[in-house]
C-alpha cells in the first residue's frame, strides 16, 4: 500500500472514529447524593430554606423577644425520614419544639432537591403538635390536643388530627385521621 493509500485509509478511519464519538451518548451526569436526614441537617434546612424566617414572621412578637432567633428558642424535637411522596426518595419531616406543652410547635416537610440540598415543600406554623407520624397511607399525621375548659395543659380530653397528603404535585392539608 502506497503512501497516498495509507493516508487516505487513515483519514477514513479518523472520520469513522469521529462519527462514532459524535453518535455515542454522553455519560450520564452523576446525580447529587441525597442530603443527610439528621437533626443537624434539619437545623441547617430550617435556616437555609427560609422556614425559620416564615416561623418568626408568622408567630411574631407573641412568641419571640427582640433579637431572639428561631433556633435560639426552638429545638429540633423530632426528625422523621420517610418517603411520603412515593417517588422512592425520602423526605425529611421536622418538628420544632420549645418551652411548654401549649407553645406552638411548627413543623415542615423537606424534599431533596436536584442540587443535593433540602427544599421546603410544606409547613404548618401556628399549631400545637403533640406528635407527628407517617401513617399507612404515607400521609404525615399531626396529633393536636383538644382541651375542655376544665382540662389542665398536661391532659387534653381528646385529640384532633391534620394530615399532610401528597397529591402527586403538592402537599394538601386534610382534616381527621386517615
Amino acid at each position: 500500500m502506497g503512501r497516498r493509500a495509507r493516508a487516505a485509509a487513515g483519514a477514513a478511519l479518523a472520520a469513522v472514529a469521529c462519527a462514532l464519538c459524535a453518535a455515542a451518548p454522553a455519560p450520564a451526569a452523576a446525580a447529587a447524593a441525597p442530603p443527610a436526614c439528621t437533626k443537624a441537617a434539619a437545623r441547617n434546612a430550617v435556616l437555609a430554606t427560609g422556614f425559620a424566617r416564615k416561623v418568626k414572621l408568622r408567630l411574631g412578637r407573641s412568641v419571640f423577644r427582640p433579637g431572639e432567633t428561631v433556633l435560639g428558642l426552638y429545638g429540633v424535637g423530632r426528625v422523621i425520614c420517610a418517603d411520603v411522596t412515593g417517588d422512592g426518595a425520602g423526605e425529611m419531616i421536622v418538628l420544632l419544639q420549645c418551652c411548654t406543652v401549649s407553645a406552638p410547635s411548627p413543623w415542615a416537610i423537606f424534599q431533596a432537591g436536584s442540587h443535593g440540598r433540602w427544599a421546603l415543600r410544606y409547613s404548618r406554623i401556628k399549631t400545637v403538635a403533640f406528635d407527628l407520624a407517617v401513617n399507612s397511607a404515607h400521609d404525615v399525621e399531626e396529633k393536636m390536643p383538644r382541651y375542655l375548659p376544665s382540662d389542665p395543659n398536661c391532659c387534653p380530653s381528646g385529640y384532633d388530627y391534620v394530615r399532610a397528603h401528597w397529591t402527586g404535585r403538592t402537599f394538601v392539608t386534610l382534616r381527621g385521621p386517615a
